[in-house]
């Protein structure tokens, strides 16, 4: 069967349900990300979080395995400001990942995103995005797009996300879908859990559940903790985080911990510049 090989090689990657994200901060929260992605994580997890506050971020990103050498890195920006209350972002990143066959594979992916407010609760957002990877006989070469709802409700939020909605016939960009649901507020303290189905296989989805927490203590330095669970591999992820945020800049750091024998150990890195 398909499905198994699939989902093992796409939970391999460092986070993301198409195991394309990159920055600190989905690291850090096990990637419950598609109810609180209100920054340039959006253009990677639910793009109608791009329109959710006010920022003209610029941020740098990396994240590698320690162990086996795997790494991405890459640049994005998100402006909800010149143009509002349309939100805009961009994002490009660069891939060098090892195959369990052993061979190596490397490739760019180039996000466009845009998100609007349909109404004061209600935001939508969409992401284009290119994939030129190749290597391990896993070429792909092809265009598709993601895209997301963001609804909030006093001090809940939910976000709904349908990724790679053009097939591509790859395993580095699976057709997905996901929910999140999270109480609280990206400048005190919250809760997200998120359920993630990978519909490579139609006949038989594989689901996986993300928990996060964040905590900013003393408005400068955000704490975060999340959980990862693959069912079909029975995977189990652990993951940290922790930041410091200023008016101009801020920087996260975020580890996962693998438990089983075969898991990685991924550490991020993300700089942001907050222009205005």
């Amino acid at each position: 069967m398909l499905l198994v090989p699939l989902a093992a090689l796409a939970f391999a990657f460092p986070v993301g349900s198409d195991g394309l994200d990159v920055t600190a901060r989905a690291l850090a929260t096990g990637d419950a990300q598609r109810a609180v992605s209100t920054g340039n994580d959006g253009i990677f997890v639910n793009p109608a979080g791009l329109a959710a506050s006010r920022r003209y971020t610029f941020e740098l990103d990396g994240v590698g395995d320690v162990h086996a050498g795997d790494y991405g890195f890459g640049a994005s920006v998100v402006d909800s400001v010149s143009s509002a209350p349309v939100a805009a972002g961009a994002a490009y990143t660069r891939w060098e990942l090892g195959l369990p066959t052993g061979e190596r594979t490397e490739g760019n992916e180039v996000r466009i995103a845009s998100a609007y407010p349909i109404s004061q609760r209600i935001l939508f957002g969409a992401t284009g995005k290119y994939l030129g990877i190749s290597g391990g006989g896993l070429d792909v070469h092809a265009w598709t797009f993601d895209a997301g709802f963001l609804i909030t409700a006093g001090g809940f939020r939910i976000g709904v996300t349908g990724q790679n909605l053009i097939p591509t016939n790859s395993r580095w960009a699976p057709l997905t879908g996901g929910l999140g649901v999270a109480f609280g507020s990206d400048d005190s303290f919250q809760l997200s859990l998120d359920t993630v189905v990978n519909l490579a296989d139609s006949a038989h989805p594989a689901y996986s559940g993300r928990f996060g927490l964040e905590y900013l203590l003393g408005d400068a330095f955000p704490f975060r903790a999340g959980v990862m669970f693959d069912q079909p591999t029975k995977a189990l992820d652990l993951t940290l985080g922790l930041g410091l945020v200023t008016s101009a800049f801020g920087v996260d750091v975020g580890w996962r911990h693998g438990l089983r024998q075969d898991g990685g150990q991924y550490v991020g890195v993300s700089v942001k510049m907050f222009l205005e």
